[in-house]
């Protein structure tokens, strides 16, 4: 009998991942048709399981005029999620870097307490 896998949830929003999601719809001139074949062809497999109802909700709804002049764009909403993103991923880096710094006494006592600063 076959054994079911367990789903995994992708975040396509990610920084690492939403880069070229954007830059394959923009050479798929914003039509979704070539755009899930291009993605299909990006090297290593990450985009396998990236559906086209899924891009379909990420985009704004075109009029006749956008889409005979294969224009488009993203929802603002979702741009906004992957700023975001982007933003909270770069404060945790920076805060990592922080802590590489101290003792691991104070690391605890930053993390629990939130301060900012330890006065010796």
């Amino acid at each position: 009998m076959k054994q079911r896998q367990r789903r995994m949830h992708v975040n396509w929003l990610h920084p690492n991942l939403w880069p070229t999601i954007d830059a394959v719809m923009v050479q798929a001139n914003w039509q979704l048709a070539k755009f899930m074949i291009y993605i299909g062809h990006v090297p290593g497999g990450k985009y396998e399981t990236l559906t086209k109802g899924t891009v379909s909700n990420w985009m704004e709804k075109r009029t006749r005029e956008d889409q005979l002049a294969n224009r488009g764009a993203w929802q603002p909403d979702v741009l906004a999620k992957v700023k975001e993103l982007s933003t909270m991923r770069r404060k945790a880096k920076v805060q990592e870097k922080a802590e590489r710094g101290r003792p691991k006494f104070l690391v605890h006592y930053f993390k629990c307490c939130g301060a900012t600063s330890f006065m010796y």
